[in-house]
């Protein structure tokens, strides 16, 4: 069991920061930004820190706290996104310090790098959507598994151009916090004159030969280009590439994630469950051989460029 943080007044402002961002969340931001957001109010409301060490610590151990709140069922993306989020901040530190030696100084540098880092990430699933496009054949029949906002998106805009025939939207055995999301999704496609199907996952085999284009959401991309997705994704995938269909997997570069399980059993277990390693699984991993193309704000990647990706973005 790892250790809880000390209930200090700042991590309490923090938690409370990131909780209710999380129930107000209207504009439906991803939880990987919403934790990027309460790290930068961790750094204007750092009391504590004297040096650039001290604060870079503080923000490491505000990182563990974001994923320990259960709120928020898979910690997976919340990971990716604070990861990325202080190596954006950070990896100009000793620029910014040779241009002042002023703390005070430098931190407001830091805010700033942290503001310009949220205002790109929250451009990026717009962008995948946009991307995703030209893989939509004419009058295309899609199986969508699990829910995505960003698949959602992609499926919305396909739709107003006028190249979907057909969506099958895959239901869950377990209750998710998404079903009600997901109803409301296809409510919708349908009230546009969209035909559309929600379909049980022990269907999938059977309707597949009919299925033009298999699309999938993230939880997050590890550094072989195997995606943490919905728990059904593994067996969606291999039920695909039986029948050669393409899978596109849609997601924010963000997502990605330094990490390398090679198996099942190796995923982190708060990657796959809400209560320790008892009860069914909510996510699970499909491996790099089965997804066609990851479809991000950086374009179209095969699964092998995640790691490739990821050594620029953390080396040196």
């Amino acid at each position: 069991m790892p250790v809880a943080l000390p209930e200090t007044d700042e991590n309490k402002v923090l938690k409370s920061f990131f909780v209710k961002k999380i129930e107000n969340n209207k504009d439906q931001v991803q939880s990987a930004i919403i934790a990027m957001e309460t790290l930068l109010e961790a750094i204007k409301i750092d009391k504590s820190s004297t040096t650039i060490m001290e604060l870079i610590d503080r923000l490491g151990s505000v990182r563990k706290l974001l994923a320990d709140i259960d709120i928020v069922p898979q910690k997976a993306s919340i990971k990716s996104g604070s990861e990325l989020f202080l190596r954006f901040t950070t990896m100009m530190i000793s620029d910014i310090m040779h241009q002042s030696s002023d703390f005070d100084k430098v931190k407001e540098a830091l805010i700033d790098r942290g503001i310009q880092c949220i205002s790109t990430m929250k451009l990026c699933r717009e962008k995948a959507v946009r991307h995703f496009q030209i893989f939509v054949p004419e009058s295309a029949r899609v199986l969508i598994h699990g829910y995505s906002r960003a698949v959602a998106d992609a499926i919305r805009l396909a739709a107003a151009n006028g190249r979907l025939k057909c969506v099958y939207q895959t239901k869950l055995s377990t209750a998710s916090t998404d079903d009600e999301e997901r109803g409301k999704f296809l409510k919708e496609l349908k009230d546009a004159g969209i035909e559309c199907y929600e379909v049980l996952s022990e269907s999938i085999a059977y309707l597949m030969e009919r299925i033009d284009v298999v699309i999938l959401g993230a939880e997050a991309v590890v550094e072989s280009g195997s995606v943490i997705s919905s728990i059904g994704s593994y067996g969606v995938a291999i039920t695909a590439d039986v029948h050669k269909k393409p899978v596109y997997v849609i997601c924010e570069s963000f997502k990605f994630m330094r990490s390398y399980p090679m198996k099942q059993l190796e995923v982190e277990q708060d990657h796959k469950y809400t209560d320790g390693d008892s009860g069914h699984p909510i996510g699970d991993l499909t491996p790099a051989k089965f997804v066609t193309l990851l479809i991000t704000d950086l374009g179209a990647l095969t699964p092998a460029a995640v790691g490739h990706h990821l050594i620029q973005l953390y080396s040196g």
